[in-house]
């Protein structure tokens, strides 16, 4: 029963996007908060559909704004993909954590990056986000702002601070990654921000001898004469 009366709600507020409705259901006693198999909830389903007006009626409610699905992603983690200011703005607002994290270590910081979510990656750290936390990959904000090729989220997090050398779980750097994918612009602005090209990972290689190996000799000539 709970499971249908959570498919009802969740689909008034993802597809019917509908207030009234969605106000009548809550009235008329459906809890806010209800999941559905998958541990989504209602809150989700409105920051999936980047619907501000239905992010504030459910929390009016009392939606839980850190409540977790089966994957312990949260609304805020949706949004801040999604790119939706607005909704991340109000979920700040009501309280939701900069810190949570989801069964694979992100944040919503990294999550907005990963997505090249300039203007989110911006509020989150404004909001306190942790721009050195690190997924269970090893992987940082900064390294996921290349992996996206989001030259905004990438110079944002330099100028915010980041540590450029910071190595993921197989001993990569930023620099490396941007070595490895042939992003020459990305190893300009990690270069600049202050990334060692001589670091090597966990197979003694360094930035320089990954762009030759991916066939990036740009980026090695660029890489080599930095170092």
């Amino acid at each position: 029963m709970t499971e249908e009366v959570a498919k009802k709600l969740m689909l008034s507020v993802a597809w019917d996007r509908d207030p009234l409705i969605v106000r009548e259901l809550l009235m008329s006693g459906v809890d806010v908060n209800v999941r559905d198999k998958d541990g989504t909830n209602a809150l989700m389903a409105a920051a999936l559909a980047s619907d501000p007006e239905m992010v504030r009626l459910l929390l009016d409610f009392g939606a839980n704004v850190n409540a977790s699905a089966n994957d312990e992603t949260t609304a805020l983690h949706i949004a801040a993909f999604n790119g939706s200011v607005e909704v991340v703005r109000i979920l700040l607002q009501a309280g939701a954590s900069v810190a949570a994290i989801d069964d694979t270590g992100m944040t919503p910081l990294m999550a907005a990056a990963k997505a090249g979510q300039v203007e989110i990656v911006r509020l989150l750290s404004a909001a306190g986000a942790d721009i050195e936390a690190a997924d269970l990959s090893g992987r940082t904000s900064l390294i996921w702002a290349v992996l996206s090729n989001s030259s905004g989220a990438l110079n944002l997090l330099i100028q915010s601070g980041a540590e450029p050398d910071h190595r993921s779980g197989t001993g990569e750097t930023a620099l490396m990654y941007a070595a490895m994918l042939g992003k020459t612009e990305a190893a300009k602005a990690l270069l600049a921000g202050g990334a060692n090209p001589e670091i090597k990972n966990d197979h003694g290689q360094t930035a320089a001898d990954l762009a030759v190996a991916y066939a990036h000799p740009e980026i090695a000539t660029l890489v080599g004469r930095s170092g």
